[in-house]
């Protein structure tokens, strides 16, 4: 079963098994939104929380980026009403909701590292796992 990894699994993958995560993650999903959170992740990383480098963050970002041209990136065009409508069922944010709506619609294995993630998606009958399994 094909994967869709959230901002949360992704990073953490990365982080964890470095250029290793590249064999996993190639032909696996990401939302259009995962990009723009994961730049945001690793300024955050380098900026605020001072725990790398401007060229550490910078050189992490290249790698990201390179890993994520081979991931096939969805987009919540023509579900817009299914992801508000499920965020508000399930009390999910609208960014949360679109990767639970279109991991259902194309029938991906949800991948997060977000608890409260999880458990909707286990609710919902959505195959999930985390970063490290």
């Amino acid at each position: 079963m094909k994967r869709l990894y959230d901002t949360s699994a992704l990073l953490n993958l990365l982080l964890n098994k470095g250029s290793k995560s590249l064999s996993v993650l190639s032909g696996q999903a990401i939302l259009d939104l995962t990009t723009y959170e994961l730049g945001n992740s690793i300024w955050k990383l380098s900026y605020l929380q001072k725990k790398i480098t401007k060229i550490e963050a910078c050189t992490l970002l290249d790698a990201c980026l390179k890993v994520i041209s081979n991931m096939k990136i969805l987009n919540i065009k023509d579900v817009e009403e299914d992801v508000k409508e499920l965020s508000v069922d399930v009390g999910q944010s609208f960014y949360d909701s679109a990767y639970l709506t279109l991991a259902k619609k194309h029938s991906l294995e949800l991948v997060t590292d977000d608890r409260k993630l999880q458990k909707t998606a286990s609710n919902c009958k959505i195959k999930v796992s985390t970063s490290d399994e």
